[in-house]
Protein backbone atom coordinates (compact mmCIF):
# COMPACT_ATOMS: atom_id res chain seq x y z
CA UNK A 1 0.00 0.00 0.00
CA UNK A 2 1.58 3.47 -0.80
CA UNK A 3 0.09 6.90 0.18
CA UNK A 4 1.33 10.37 -1.23
CA UNK A 5 1.14 12.84 1.32
CA UNK A 6 2.83 16.09 -0.25
CA UNK A 7 6.66 15.01 -0.09
CA UNK A 8 5.76 11.81 1.97
CA UNK A 9 4.62 8.60 1.18
CA UNK A 10 3.51 5.82 4.08
CA UNK A 11 4.24 2.49 3.39
CA UNK A 12 2.69 -0.89 5.17
CA UNK A 13 4.26 -4.14 4.40
CA UNK A 14 5.77 -7.28 6.02
CA UNK A 15 8.88 -7.90 7.35
CA UNK A 16 12.50 -9.58 5.51
CA UNK A 17 14.89 -11.56 7.24
CA UNK A 18 18.12 -11.73 5.17
CA UNK A 19 20.26 -13.78 7.29
CA UNK A 20 19.90 -17.42 8.19
CA UNK A 21 16.42 -19.89 7.29
CA UNK A 22 13.61 -21.80 9.06
CA UNK A 23 12.87 -25.40 8.38
CA UNK A 24 10.26 -26.52 6.82
CA UNK A 25 7.01 -24.10 7.20
CA UNK A 26 8.19 -23.41 10.84
CA UNK A 27 9.37 -20.25 11.95
CA UNK A 28 11.24 -19.12 15.42
CA UNK A 29 8.83 -16.83 18.28
CA UNK A 30 11.23 -14.53 17.84
CA UNK A 31 10.91 -13.88 13.90
CA UNK A 32 6.96 -14.24 14.39
CA UNK A 33 7.23 -11.50 16.63
CA UNK A 34 8.35 -9.13 14.06
CA UNK A 35 6.44 -10.81 11.21
CA UNK A 36 3.10 -10.59 13.10
CA UNK A 37 3.30 -6.44 13.63
CA UNK A 38 2.05 -4.42 10.88
CA UNK A 39 4.78 -0.98 10.60
CA UNK A 40 4.30 1.79 8.83
CA UNK A 41 7.06 3.79 7.18
CA UNK A 42 7.09 7.18 6.51
CA UNK A 43 9.47 8.73 4.27
CA UNK A 44 10.59 11.96 3.20
CA UNK A 45 11.01 10.82 -0.51
CA UNK A 46 12.87 14.60 -1.04
CA UNK A 47 16.20 12.69 -0.45
CA UNK A 48 16.78 8.68 -1.62
CA UNK A 49 19.00 8.46 1.14
CA UNK A 50 18.67 8.10 5.06
CA UNK A 51 19.98 10.89 7.01
CA UNK A 52 17.56 10.91 9.62
CA UNK A 53 15.51 8.20 11.46
CA UNK A 54 12.95 7.86 14.15
CA UNK A 55 10.77 4.84 15.55
CA UNK A 56 9.03 3.97 18.75
CA UNK A 57 10.95 0.47 19.65
CA UNK A 58 9.23 -2.30 21.78
CA UNK A 59 12.13 -4.66 23.03
CA UNK A 60 10.86 -7.84 24.42
CA UNK A 61 13.58 -10.19 26.25
CA UNK A 62 13.70 -13.78 26.82
CA UNK A 63 16.07 -16.13 29.38
CA UNK A 64 16.38 -19.36 29.02
CA UNK A 65 17.28 -19.76 32.86
CA UNK A 66 14.10 -18.50 34.27
CA UNK A 67 11.72 -17.32 31.09
CA UNK A 68 8.86 -19.19 29.16
CA UNK A 69 8.28 -16.74 26.59
CA UNK A 70 9.35 -13.22 25.31
CA UNK A 71 7.98 -10.53 27.56
CA UNK A 72 7.74 -6.92 27.09
CA UNK A 73 10.53 -5.32 29.31
CA UNK A 74 10.73 -2.10 28.28
CA UNK A 75 9.97 0.84 25.23
CA UNK A 76 11.81 4.00 23.76
CA UNK A 77 11.62 6.10 21.36
CA UNK A 78 14.51 6.26 19.12
CA UNK A 79 15.61 9.67 17.07
CA UNK A 80 19.00 9.29 15.42
CA UNK A 81 20.12 12.08 12.61
CA UNK A 82 23.42 12.84 10.63
CA UNK A 83 24.60 16.54 11.43
CA UNK A 84 26.90 18.28 9.90
CA UNK A 85 28.99 14.91 9.41
CA UNK A 86 28.39 13.32 12.86
CA UNK A 87 26.10 11.02 14.05
CA UNK A 88 23.40 11.76 16.86
CA UNK A 89 21.08 9.71 18.77
CA UNK A 90 18.58 10.34 21.43
CA UNK A 91 16.43 7.67 23.16
CA UNK A 92 13.61 9.05 25.10
CA UNK A 93 12.55 5.92 27.57
CA UNK A 94 8.76 5.29 27.85
CA UNK A 95 8.91 3.78 30.93
CA UNK A 96 8.88 5.48 34.31
CA UNK A 97 12.49 5.54 36.42
CA UNK A 98 11.79 3.88 39.52
CA UNK A 99 11.92 7.65 41.07
CA UNK A 100 8.44 8.45 38.73
CA UNK A 101 10.53 10.41 36.23
CA UNK A 102 11.18 9.80 32.72
CA UNK A 103 14.83 9.75 31.43
CA UNK A 104 16.59 10.55 28.67
CA UNK A 105 19.86 10.05 26.54
CA UNK A 106 21.78 12.03 23.78
CA UNK A 107 25.29 11.13 22.13
CA UNK A 108 27.48 11.49 19.45
CA UNK A 109 30.84 10.13 18.37
CA UNK A 110 32.23 11.84 21.88
CA UNK A 111 29.93 12.57 24.77
CA UNK A 112 26.54 11.64 25.86
CA UNK A 113 24.10 13.08 28.29
CA UNK A 114 21.46 11.65 30.68
CA UNK A 115 18.75 13.87 31.26
CA UNK A 116 15.11 14.50 32.34
CA UNK A 117 13.03 14.06 29.69
CA UNK A 118 10.15 16.71 31.31
CA UNK A 119 12.26 19.75 32.56
CA UNK A 120 15.75 19.00 29.90
CA UNK A 121 17.99 19.11 33.46
CA UNK A 122 20.76 17.31 32.67
CA UNK A 123 21.62 14.78 35.05
CA UNK A 124 25.07 13.48 33.51
CA UNK A 125 27.88 13.49 31.59
CA UNK A 126 29.89 10.62 30.27
CA UNK A 127 32.83 11.39 27.49
CA UNK A 128 33.02 8.44 25.17
CA UNK A 129 35.79 6.87 23.47
CA UNK A 130 36.27 7.41 20.01
CA UNK A 131 35.84 4.52 17.53
CA UNK A 132 39.02 3.26 15.63
CA UNK A 133 39.35 4.96 12.77
CA UNK A 134 40.07 1.36 10.58
CA UNK A 135 36.11 1.23 11.64
CA UNK A 136 35.48 4.60 10.20
CA UNK A 137 34.51 3.42 6.72
CA UNK A 138 31.76 1.28 8.07
CA UNK A 139 29.78 5.04 8.05
CA UNK A 140 26.42 6.43 8.97
CA UNK A 141 23.48 4.72 9.25
CA UNK A 142 24.82 1.57 8.91
CA UNK A 143 21.69 -0.60 9.66
CA UNK A 144 19.37 1.88 9.23
CA UNK A 145 18.92 1.10 5.86
CA UNK A 146 21.29 0.68 2.16
CA UNK A 147 24.83 0.99 2.94
CA UNK A 148 27.95 1.78 0.39
CA UNK A 149 29.04 -1.89 -0.21
CA UNK A 150 31.31 -1.05 -3.04
CA UNK A 151 33.06 1.69 -0.91
CA UNK A 152 33.09 -0.81 2.01
CA UNK A 153 34.33 -3.29 0.25
CA UNK A 154 36.94 -1.48 -1.53
CA UNK A 155 38.09 0.62 1.80
CA UNK A 156 37.81 -3.42 3.87
CA UNK A 157 40.14 -5.11 1.33
CA UNK A 158 42.67 -1.71 1.62
CA UNK A 159 42.69 -2.18 5.65
CA UNK A 160 43.63 -6.10 4.51
CA UNK A 161 40.30 -7.58 6.06
CA UNK A 162 39.10 -10.94 5.92
CA UNK A 163 36.37 -11.22 3.00
CA UNK A 164 34.45 -13.80 2.53
CA UNK A 165 32.00 -13.42 -0.33
CA UNK A 166 29.60 -16.04 -1.73
CA UNK A 167 28.08 -14.57 -4.96
CA UNK A 168 25.27 -17.45 -4.84
CA UNK A 169 23.94 -16.39 -2.08
CA UNK A 170 24.36 -12.63 -2.59
CA UNK A 171 26.42 -12.90 0.56
CA UNK A 172 29.70 -10.88 1.71
CA UNK A 173 31.21 -10.75 5.25
CA UNK A 174 33.95 -9.07 6.96
CA UNK A 175 36.28 -10.70 9.72
CA UNK A 176 37.52 -7.38 11.71
CA UNK A 177 41.06 -7.95 13.60
CA UNK A 178 40.26 -8.63 16.88
CA UNK A 179 43.15 -5.88 17.72
CA UNK A 180 40.39 -3.31 17.17
CA UNK A 181 38.51 -4.15 20.39
CA UNK A 182 40.08 -4.20 23.61
CA UNK A 183 38.74 -4.22 27.06
CA UNK A 184 39.93 -5.03 30.66
CA UNK A 185 36.77 -6.95 30.78
CA UNK A 186 37.28 -9.20 28.15
CA UNK A 187 39.24 -10.32 25.29
CA UNK A 188 37.78 -10.42 22.07
CA UNK A 189 37.88 -13.84 19.94
CA UNK A 190 36.31 -12.85 16.38
CA UNK A 191 33.62 -10.43 14.50
CA UNK A 192 32.22 -10.75 12.16
CA UNK A 193 29.89 -8.22 10.33
CA UNK A 194 27.41 -9.88 7.34
CA UNK A 195 26.15 -8.33 4.23
CA UNK A 196 23.22 -9.11 1.08
CA UNK A 197 25.08 -8.02 -1.36
CA UNK A 198 22.17 -7.67 -3.52
CA UNK A 199 19.86 -5.77 -1.35
CA UNK A 200 23.17 -3.70 -0.44
CA UNK A 201 22.21 -4.04 3.63
CA UNK A 202 23.99 -5.21 6.78
CA UNK A 203 21.97 -8.19 7.83
CA UNK A 204 24.12 -9.89 10.95
CA UNK A 205 26.95 -9.22 13.27
CA UNK A 206 28.58 -11.55 15.63
CA UNK A 207 30.82 -11.47 17.90
CA UNK A 208 32.99 -13.97 20.39
CA UNK A 209 34.55 -13.03 23.03
CA UNK A 210 35.63 -14.71 26.78
CA UNK A 211 35.18 -12.58 29.71
CA UNK A 212 37.21 -12.43 32.69
CA UNK A 213 35.41 -15.08 34.72
CA UNK A 214 36.08 -17.71 31.84
CA UNK A 215 32.58 -17.47 30.20
CA UNK A 216 32.60 -17.89 26.71
CA UNK A 217 29.67 -15.02 24.74
CA UNK A 218 28.80 -15.23 21.32
CA UNK A 219 26.66 -12.20 20.48
CA UNK A 220 24.61 -12.66 17.17
CA UNK A 221 22.80 -9.74 15.95
CA UNK A 222 20.28 -10.19 12.99
CA UNK A 223 18.99 -7.04 10.92
CA UNK A 224 15.13 -6.85 10.20
CA UNK A 225 13.98 -4.80 6.86
CA UNK A 226 10.50 -3.38 5.30
CA UNK A 227 11.05 -3.06 1.59
CA UNK A 228 10.19 1.21 0.76
CA UNK A 229 9.93 1.02 -3.10
CA UNK A 230 13.61 0.01 -3.98
CA UNK A 231 14.79 1.31 -0.65
CA UNK A 232 15.02 -0.80 2.68
CA UNK A 233 14.27 0.32 5.96
CA UNK A 234 15.03 -1.28 9.46
CA UNK A 235 12.25 -2.42 11.28
CA UNK A 236 13.34 -4.67 13.96
CA UNK A 237 16.81 -6.68 15.50
CA UNK A 238 16.95 -9.96 16.89
CA UNK A 239 19.95 -10.44 19.08
CA UNK A 240 21.06 -13.79 20.49
CA UNK A 241 23.56 -13.80 23.42
CA UNK A 242 24.86 -17.06 24.71
CA UNK A 243 26.75 -17.12 27.50
CA UNK A 244 28.89 -20.91 28.03
CA UNK A 245 30.69 -22.02 31.05
CA UNK A 246 32.83 -24.54 30.79
CA UNK A 247 33.45 -24.85 34.38
CA UNK A 248 30.59 -26.05 36.95
CA UNK A 249 30.11 -24.26 40.30
CA UNK A 250 31.98 -26.53 42.73
CA UNK A 251 29.56 -28.52 45.46
CA UNK A 252 26.70 -29.15 43.23
CA UNK A 253 26.92 -32.81 41.98
CA UNK A 254 26.62 -33.53 38.22
CA UNK A 255 23.33 -35.40 39.05
CA UNK A 256 21.36 -33.13 40.32
CA UNK A 257 17.75 -33.40 38.80
CA UNK A 258 16.70 -30.25 37.09
CA UNK A 259 14.49 -29.53 33.90
CA UNK A 260 16.01 -27.95 30.73
CA UNK A 261 12.42 -26.19 29.86
CA UNK A 262 8.63 -25.83 31.13
CA UNK A 263 8.17 -28.78 28.54
CA UNK A 264 10.06 -30.92 31.00
CA UNK A 265 7.96 -30.39 34.34
CA UNK A 266 5.15 -33.70 34.30
CA UNK A 267 1.69 -32.73 34.61
CA UNK A 268 -0.53 -34.03 36.81
CA UNK A 269 -4.67 -34.52 36.66
CA UNK A 270 -6.53 -31.57 38.19
CA UNK A 271 -7.93 -34.54 40.83
CA UNK A 272 -4.34 -35.08 41.89
CA UNK A 273 -3.43 -31.64 42.01
CA UNK A 274 -6.58 -30.64 44.36
CA UNK A 275 -5.74 -33.55 46.70
CA UNK A 276 -2.37 -32.60 46.99
CA UNK A 277 -3.68 -28.63 47.25
CA UNK A 278 -5.92 -30.20 50.12
CA UNK A 279 -2.78 -32.21 51.93
CA UNK A 280 -0.84 -28.38 51.58
CA UNK A 281 1.95 -30.80 49.26
CA UNK A 282 1.38 -27.51 46.63
CA UNK A 283 2.82 -24.51 46.89
CA UNK A 284 3.61 -21.65 44.33
CA UNK A 285 7.35 -21.12 43.24
CA UNK A 286 7.19 -17.82 41.70
CA UNK A 287 10.82 -17.97 40.28
CA UNK A 288 11.33 -21.42 38.67
CA UNK A 289 15.08 -21.92 37.24
CA UNK A 290 15.39 -23.57 34.58
CA UNK A 291 18.85 -25.94 33.48
CA UNK A 292 21.82 -27.43 35.61
CA UNK A 293 22.37 -25.54 38.39
CA UNK A 294 25.80 -26.33 38.44
CA UNK A 295 26.27 -24.89 34.81
CA UNK A 296 25.18 -20.99 34.59
CA UNK A 297 25.74 -21.06 30.97
CA UNK A 298 22.35 -19.58 29.42
CA UNK A 299 20.77 -18.22 26.02
CA UNK A 300 19.34 -14.55 26.13
CA UNK A 301 17.05 -13.22 23.87
CA UNK A 302 16.22 -9.76 22.81
CA UNK A 303 13.73 -8.74 20.38
CA UNK A 304 13.72 -4.90 19.08
CA UNK A 305 10.36 -4.28 17.25
CA UNK A 306 10.13 -1.08 15.56
CA UNK A 307 7.00 1.16 15.29
CA UNK A 308 5.73 4.44 13.58
CA UNK A 309 8.72 4.65 11.61
CA UNK A 310 9.97 8.31 10.25
CA UNK A 311 12.43 8.61 7.74
CA UNK A 312 14.04 12.27 7.32
CA UNK A 313 11.82 13.73 9.09
CA UNK A 314 13.89 14.50 12.55
CA UNK A 315 14.67 17.99 13.15
CA UNK A 316 18.00 18.78 14.50
CA UNK A 317 16.68 20.55 17.36
CA UNK A 318 15.95 17.42 18.94
CA UNK A 319 19.58 17.37 19.57
CA UNK A 320 20.25 20.78 20.93
CA UNK A 321 21.04 19.84 24.76
CA UNK A 322 24.23 18.35 23.14
CA UNK A 323 25.17 20.02 19.66
CA UNK A 324 26.18 23.64 18.90
CA UNK A 325 23.13 24.15 16.11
Amino acid sequence: MKKIILTWFIITGTAIFFSGCNTGNSISPERQLVSDKEISVSWNDTSDTINAFEAKVSVYSMNSRRDTSLTLTSQYHLAAKLINDEQYVRLDMLNQSPDGRFRSVISNDKEMIMFDSASNEIQQRIPLEAAPDDLAFMGYGLGFGKVNLDSIKKEATRLNFDITEDKKNSSLTLSLPNELFTSEFEKRISTRVSFDSAADVLTEMETVAVKNDGATVTTSAEYVYQKCGDEYVKVGMITKIVTDYEKRIEGIPEDTEYFKTIDDIPEISEEDFNKMKENGNIFEEPSVKFGDPGDLSCIETIVEVYEDVEVNKTEDSVFKLLGNF
